[in-house]
């Protein structure tokens, strides 16, 4: 799925992946979160991609991918910048040295300080755009890092699928 969202861009055919995957296993929380990530970056319906994080987490609490990619939509659809600083520091309890999850409280933090210095700082159109602008560097940024999780899953996945068609040589039919 992971291979047909992210380099081959057949959405509808990653969406079906998916889909068969959770069917197959409704709690696999890296289908959970790859799902969500899809909902939210193709088809914008964030109360879809949110139910599809919230259900990774309970399959999978730990899960640096999920809690990253669940607080940047709290934070940047929703801007409940308080949830999702919540959400990631108890994530950094139950893993204190986790740079990942580190690294999205730092731009949770650095998205709400933006967000706030805009509204306080001027009104009007000009702060609209300055702010719509930032957002969407925010965004992209949290794109850039999904790619780069997605990669680093991607190369997991062939490698696991490498090793067991490695191992499962000859067994055959039964």
């Amino acid at each position: 799925g992971q291979l047909l969202y992210e380099h081959r861009r057949n959405y509808t055919g990653a969406e079906a992946h998916y889909r068969q995957a959770l069917l197959a296993d409704p709690q696999h929380a890296g289908a959970l979160t790859n799902y969500g990530i899809l909902l939210e970056d193709v088809h914008q319906d964030f109360r879809a991609a949110s139910r599809m994080y919230q259900r990774a987490l309970d399959a999978e609490p730990r899960s640096s991918l999920a809690l990253c990619q669940y607080a940047a939509l709290l934070a940047n659809a929703d801007h409940s910048y308080d949830q999702a600083t919540a959400l990631l520091k108890a994530g950094l309890v139950a893993d204190p040295n986790n740079t990942d999850l580190q690294q999205c409280l730092d731009a949770v933090k650095a998205s709400h300080k933006a967000h706030a210095s805009i509204k306080v700082s001027a009104s009007g159109e000009a702060a609209r755009r300055e702010l719509e602008r930032r957002r969407l560097a925010k965004v992209a940024e949290s794109r850039r890092q999904r790619r780069k999780a997605f990669t680093a899953l991607a190369d997991e996945e062939r490698s696991q699928d490498a090793e067991v068609g490695a191992g499962g040589g000859g067994g055959g039919g039964g």
